[in-house]
C-alpha cells in the first residue's frame, strides 16, 4: 500500500501499518491478501474489501478513518512546522544552559497539545494559532540564535 500512496509520508506508513495489522490480526484469507498485493493503482478498483468478512471491513474502515483523522490532525501551519524545527535544533545547543532548553520544550509542548483537535478549530483560532507561532519562532529566533551560532 505505502508504494500506491503518494506523498510518502507519516500518513502513507499508517496507512501501510493498517493494512498489514488488520490483514495479520484479521487472518485476512488468502484471496484477499493477494487482491491487496496485486493493487498496482489506487485508481484500479479491483473490490479487494469485497473479499474481506463484513468484521474484517469494518475493522479496516475503522483504522483507515483513525489514521486520516491523524493525518487531518498533523497538518500543521507552516509557521508551526518552523517553530516545532526550531525548538527541536534548540535542544542540540549545548551553549544554552539546559534548564532553559528545557523551559522552552515544556513551553512548546503546552502550546502544541492544543492543537490536538486542529481540523475542528475555526478559522480564525487556526490564525491565532499560527500568528502564535511565527512569533514564538521569531522570539526564539532573536534570542538564540547569537547564542547557538544559528
Amino acid at each position: 500500500m505505502h508504494t500506491l500512496i503518494e506523498p510518502k509520508d507519516d500518513h502513507a506508513k499508517r496507512i501501510r501499518e493498517v493494512f498489514a495489522t488488520r490483514c495479520e490480526v484479521d487472518k485476512w484469507d488468502g484471496n484477499a491478501r493477494a487482491c491487496v498485493v496485486s493493487t498496482k493503482s489506487l485508481k484500479d478498483k479491483k473490490g479487494c474489501k469485497a473479499k474481506l468478512s463484513p468484521e474484517q471491513r469494518e475493522a479496516l474502515d475503522r483504522d483507515l478513518d483513525e489514521a486520516d483523522r491523524v493525518a487531518r490532525a498533523s497538518k500543521l501551519p507552516a509557521a508551526c512546522d518552523r517553530y516545532k524545527a526550531l525548538i527541536d535544533k534548540l535542544m542540540s545547543c549545548d551553549k544554552l544552559p539546559q534548564q532553559s532548553r528545557d523551559a522552552l520544550k515544556q513551553g512548546f509542548d503546552a502550546m502544541s497539545a492544543s492543537w490536538k483537535n486542529m481540523e475542528d478549530m475555526p478559522p480564525e483560532a487556526r490564525k491565532s494559532m499560527e500568528d502564535a507561532c511565527t512569533a514564538g519562532s521569531d522570539a526564539l529566533q532573536q534570542a538564540v540564535a547569537a547564542v547557538c551560532g544559528w
